[in-house]
């Protein structure tokens, strides 16, 4: 009987102790779902924002929030000297569940190359 009652016991203690385990990992899996997500969040929005430079070369946006695949981006577009240099500074926050993720990317004016 004791050894029964011995064997329910740590059966009891390392099913706990199991469930405890894959608790963990999936809150680890899902918070490195949500910071993907948020850097996709970030890259396609400065994507999308490169694309609009693109079309018309004088676009700048002081602050601005989108709804964006499933999150929020809140990005800027302004002018930068950036070591003598002329360019556009693009500043994207993707924020997706509690996850936050900033990208600020330069780029060079559309038609004002120099070789």
């Amino acid at each position: 009987m004791i050894i029964v009652l011995g064997g329910i016991v740590a059966y009891g203690i390392s099913n706990i102790s199991l469930n405890s385990t894959i608790n963990q990992g999936t809150e680890n899996n899902v918070d490195n779902f949500a910071n993907s997500r948020a850097q996709v969040i970030a890259n396609s929005m400065s994507d999308k924002l490169l694309m609009r430079i693109s079309d018309d070369p004088t676009y700048r946006e002081t602050q601005a929030t989108d709804d964006h695949l499933g999150g929020k981006a809140t990005y800027v577009v302004r002018d930068a000297f950036f070591e003598n240099d002329s360019l556009i500074e693009i500043t994207v926050i993707a924020k997706f569940k509690d996850i936050k993720n900033i990208i600020i990317r330069y780029i060079e004016k559309p038609g004002e190359r120099i070789e």
